[in-house]
This record gives structure tokens, sequence and C-alpha cells, in this order.
């Protein structure tokens, strides 16, 4: 059985975001990325790899995230944070929602960064 992360590692404030659709003026769908809720969670990196796509190399960085149970997050979502001592917020995409230990008490969330 793992172990539940302790409160304190849940030290970064994330944003989860949800995808919306509106209408612009010539009457086509515009998607936005709107705020659901803004959350404690741990998270942490798990790996890096790169792959060729489109004819160039490109990275993409995976991380876990440990947040408290929510009913509402789907792999449709995104997170946003802003690193410490970093300028500007990196987003995540959430590949995978599980619940930590088979309980509804932490959510576990597989991530990628969109780069």
């Amino acid at each position: 059985m793992a172990e539940t992360p302790p409160i304190g590692a849940m030290s970064y404030r994330v944003t989860l975001l949800q995808k919306t659709r509106t209408t612009d003026a010539q009457g086509g769908a515009v998607v936005t990325w709107a705020t659901l809720a803004v959350v404690w969670a741990a998270l942490e990196p798990m790996r890096v790899s790169e792959r060729l796509q489109a004819g160039m190399m490109g990275s993409q960085l995976d991380y876990r995230l440990t947040m408290h149970y929510r009913a509402d997050v789907t792999p449709a979502m995104r997170v946003s944070w802003t690193p410490n001592g970093a300028t500007a917020p990196r987003t995540l995409e959430i590949r995978g929602v599980h619940l930590f230990d088979g309980k509804p008490e932490r959510l576990v969330l597989e991530c990628s960064e969109v780069l």
C-alpha cells in the first residue's frame, strides 16, 4: 500500500482549467480554458522524453500531481501552475485521473506539459 503524501507536500497552488466553447461574432466556435478551482497540490516530475514531430525534435515533460479528492476532475481538463521562482505559468494536460490508494481522499493526476 502506498503512503499518502503528507499535507505539507501539497505546497503548490494549481489552477484546474476546463474547456469551454463559445460562439464568436461570425458564428464560429471559440475554445477557451476557464478556471474551475484553485487547489493545493503536490507536484513531482516523472520523466522527460524527446520525440520527432513535424520534422523537429520536441520534448515532453511528465508530472504526477496529488491533490485532495474532487469528483469533478477529468482527463479533458488542464492544470496551470507557476514553479517557484518562475515568472510565467506552465500548463499541464491531464492524461489520467485515479484515486490514491483506491480511496476517495486524494486524487492522482498523470500530466504532460503543454509545450
